[in-house]
């Protein structure tokens, strides 16, 4: 518990930051990650600032992620990178993929806004969706644009623009 400065040579990552740490509860990270490849452990949380070329935390993010690919159980914030992809997303998500993949019932759903080529919500949607080639939400409450929208609830939940899509399911992707 306190702050620390940190540095990994496995992991080519360096971090500034304070950790609280609590027997049989969360642990929780407060600061600066700048690496190559960063991440934490399922029951870890971090809350900050991280860039790397690849980001690959286990467990929740609250803040900036930059990177090549950036992955969260949930993400809280604002992601920049190729790939984004968490259980949960809320937040501004830019890049070349978005995508929040639903392994178990709750999972999958993003809140806010998603900006790139291919938008993916295995869940709920609320928000909007900007996507120059094709978004996905199993059930969409707000806005797609897109060359090819989806959306399994789409005459309920939203607006879709260019091409509409009704389908049973979005598709599934493999993490």
């Amino acid at each position: 518990m306190g702050f620390f400065i940190e540095g990994s040579l496995s992991h080519l990552s360096f971090q500034i930051a304070y950790r609280s740490e609590n027997p049989g509860e969360e642990n929780h990270t407060y600061g600066l990650r700048l690496g190559i490849y960063n991440s934490n452990s399922p029951q870890d949380r971090f809350t900050g600032v991280e860039m790397g070329i690849a980001n690959n935390e286990a467990g929740d993010v609250d803040g900036v992620a930059v990177g090549l690919y950036n992955s969260a159980n949930h993400f809280r914030g604002v992601s920049l990178a190729c790939e984004n992809v968490a259980r949960q997303m809320t937040g501004l998500n830019i890049g070349l993929v978005n995508a929040t993949e639903r392994r178990h019932e709750g999972e999958g759903n993003m809140t806010g806004v998603q900006l790139s080529a291919w938008n993916y919500a295995g869940g709920d949607m609320k928000g909007f969706q900007l996507g120059v080639l094709m978004n996905f939400a199993q059930r969409m409450y707000g806005f797609q644009a897109g060359f090819v929208n989806s959306a399994a609830n789409l005459w309920e939940g939203g607006i879709q623009l260019i091409i509409p899509l009704p389908s049973e399911t979005a598709p599934e992707i493999e993490p």
